[in-house]
C-alpha cells in the first residue's frame, strides 16, 4: 500500500493482480479505492494528496488520521524498484490462490466431494511458482556509481550568485513589516530587466522570462500595484486561469497546476508568499512541515529551479533584541528550514533607524556564507546599500 502511494507505477502493477476484496482490512480497501480513482483522474498521488482527498470524502478518520498514511508510507522504501514490488504483488497474489485452492479443498472434503475439479487450478499455482522462480533467478543485480551522477547532477548554479541557488528551496524571512513581499518582488525585477543584484553584481537579462508567484495571502492585488509601481513589464507572472483561485502546496487540483505551469513556462523562479496560508497542516508539526518543505524542495531540484519561500518570525521576547535574527527565531516547526539550501533574514539592526535594514544569510548549505546587504524601504521599492549596523556593532 505504501507503494502504490508514492509511485503510480506500482499501482498500475497492483492494480492488474488485485482487487479491493482482496485487502482484509476496511480501511486499506477505502486507501485502495481511493487510490484507483485518483489514478483514474491522472491526479498527483502522495501523502498530502490522498490525504486530502480522503478528507474531502470525509473517509479520513475511518482509514486512521494522517499519521496512519504517513506510516504506510514509512513501511515502503521511497525509491520504490517496481520490478522488485511487482514480484512482491505477484506473491500476494499467488498467496491468495494458494488461500482459495485450500479453502476449496477443505469444504470438498467437508462435504466429502473428489477435488478432481482442482486439478487445472492446483497446475496453474504450480506454473505461477515456476514463473517466480524463473524470474528470480533471471533477475540481476542493478546498481549505479557515483560516476553516474555526473548525468545527474551539475556543479551549483545561482540564480543570485551566494545567494539563491538553482535547484534547491530557499527562505526569506523577517519579521512584519521588513518588506519581505517587497524584497522578493525586487529580486523578481532582477531577473526580468536586469541590472544587478543587491550586492552588486550584474545580473542578466533573462528573455522572455515568466516567473511563478504563488500568492496564499489574499494580497495580489498589493503585488499588482508593486509590480506597476516598481516598472516591471506586464505579462511576466504566471498565474492560474482565474488568477484569484486559492493555490495551496498540500491541494491535488492546485498542485498539479503548479507542476504543468512550470513545465510549460520553465521560470527559473518561484515565489510562495507565504507558507502560512499554502497549506492546512500544523505549523509546528514537524511530521507535516516536512512534507510540504520536502515537497517544494523536490520541485526545485526536479526542474532545476529556484525555489523562493517567504516565512514569518516568532515575536521577540520582552528584553532580547530583534537583532541578529537566528534559525531559532524561525515560527514553527524545524523541519521548514531543513530542506533549505539558503535562508535570509530581514531584519532593523537599529530601531533609532528604522528604514535602514539589512539582509543576512544565517543558513547556507552549498558555499561560503556570503556578506550581509542593506536597504532602505521606498515606495518605488527597497533600494540597496551597504548593511548597516547595530549600535555599538564593529563595521
Amino acid at each position: 500500500m505504501g507503494a502504490c502511494i508514492i509511485s503510480g507505477s506500482a499501482i498500475e502493477t497492483a492494480q492488474q493482480l488485485l482487487e479491493a476484496g482482496d485487502f482484509t482490512l476496511s480501511n486499506h480497501r477505502t486507501i485502495w479505492t481511493t487510490l484507483l480513482a485518483m489514478h483514474a483522474r491522472g491526479e498527483v498521488i502522495d501523502f498530502v494528496s490522498l490525504a486530502e482527498e480522503l478528507r474531502r470524502r470525509e473517509q479520513l478518520e475511518a482509514v486512521g488520521d494522517p499519521a496512519y498514511l504517513q506510516t504506510l508510507i514509512q513501511s515502503c522504501p521511497s525509491d520504490v524498484n517496481v520490478p522488485s514490488y511487482a514480484r512482491t504483488v505477484r506473491d500476494l497474489s499467488l498467496k491468495r490462490q494458494v488461500y482459495a485452492a485450500t479453502d476449496t479443498l477443505r469444504d470438498h472434503a467437508l462435504n466429502g466431494k473428489q477435488p478432481q475439479d482442482l486439478a487445472g487450478s492446483l497446475e496453474a499455482i504450480a506454473a505461477s511458482i515456476r514463473s517466480r522462480l524463473a524470474d528470480a533467478r533471471e533477475q540481476q543485480f542493478e546498481f549505479s556509481t557515483d560516476e553516474d551522477l555526473n548525468g545527474v547532477f551539475t556543479a551549483t548554479e545561482w540564480e543570485w550568485s551566494g545567494y539563491v541557488p538553482r535547484g534547491y528551496l530557499s527562505a526569506l524571512v523577517g519579521d512584519q513589516g521588513q518588506g519581505k513581499s517587497a524584497v522578493a518582488l525586487s529580486f523578481c525585477q532582477t531577473i526580468i530587466t536586469g541590472g544587478h543584484w543587491p550586492n552588486g553584481h550584474a545580473s542578466a537579462t533573462t528573455p522572455g522570462a515568466r516567473l511563478l508567484w504563488i500568492d496564499t495571502e489574499g494580497a495580489l492585488a498589493l503585488f499588482h500595484e508593486r509590480a506597476r509601481i516598481y516598472g516591471i513589464p506586464a505579462g511576466h507572472f504566471i498565474f492560474q486561469k482565474d488568477p484569484l483561485a486559492e493555490v495551496r502546496i498540500d491541494d491535488a487540483a492546485s498542485w498539479s497546476w503548479v507542476e504543468a505551469a512550470i513545465e510549460k513556462f520553465k521560470p527559473p523562479l518561484v515565489v510562495v508568499d507565504s507558507l502560512s496560508g499554502a497549506h492546512r497542516g500544523k505549523e509546528n508539526d514537524n511530521a507535516e512541515m516536512k512534507l510540504i518543505c520536502k515537497r517544494l524542495a523536490e520541485l526545485a531540484q526536479r526542474h532545476h529551479i529556484a525555489v523562493l519561500l517567504i516565512h514569518h518570525l516568532n515575536k521577540t521576547p520582552a528584553g532580547v533584541p530583534a537583532y541578529p535574527v537566528t534559525l531559532s527565531r524561525i515560527r514553527g516547526a524545524t523541519a521548514i528550514t531543513q530542506f533549505c539550501g539558503s535562508v535570509m533574514a530581514l531584519s532593523t539592526p537599529d530601531q533609532s533607524q528604522p528604514e535602514q535594514r539589512r539582509l543576512d544569510v544565517i543558513k547556507m548549505n552549498l558555499a561560503k556564507t556570503p556578506l550581509p546587504v542593506g536597504y532602505e524601504m521606498t515606495d518605488l521599492g527597497p533600494v540597496w546599500c551597504d548593511a548597516p549596523h547595530a549600535p555599538g556593532q564593529s563595521h
